[in-house]
């Protein structure tokens, strides 16, 4: 696994185009900032991310990932939401059975007027992973 060596951690955020995304330009409108280490990775569906693409990042050495998603029934594509919660609680698990720390990886809900709920949880995140770091 490659380690970053970067006092700041190297985030990826996964966003949902219909609610996350929603967030950031929620606020953005209101000039909400959030930390710059935190890369946005928009995706058409939360369910969309996948078990390899969250283990590859953190192989090639991404501190955290988060995802962003639509709240639970409230997703564009039914259930995909509910599918990608799943998907994330396994890997957090199977992330803990290989010696990772599970709290790398995070699975929130958003609604996209949060934009001020988006700053928190990303500031919180990042800090979090900080911790983690050291």
């Amino acid at each position: 696994m490659v380690e970053s060596k970067n006092e700041n951690p190297r985030i990826l955020a996964f966003v949902c185009n219909w609610c996350a995304y929603g967030a950031t330009e929620s606020a953005g409108v209101t000039e909400r900032e959030y930390p710059p280490n935190i890369k946005m990775v928009r995706v058409m569906c939360s369910g969309r991310v996948e078990r390899k693409l969250i283990l590859n990042a953190i192989e090639e050495g991404i501190d955290g990932i988060i995802i962003l998603a639509c709240n639970i029934g409230n997703c564009h594509y039914m259930d995909g939401n509910k599918h990608a919660e799943n998907r994330i609680k396994a890997t957090s698990h199977l992330l803990g059975s290989l010696g990772v720390d599970k709290r790398r990886i995070k699975f929130q809900q958003i609604r996209a007027s949060e934009g001020d709920k988006l700053g928190e949880i990303l500031t919180d995140f990042s800090s979090e992973i900080r911790k983690i770091k050291k």
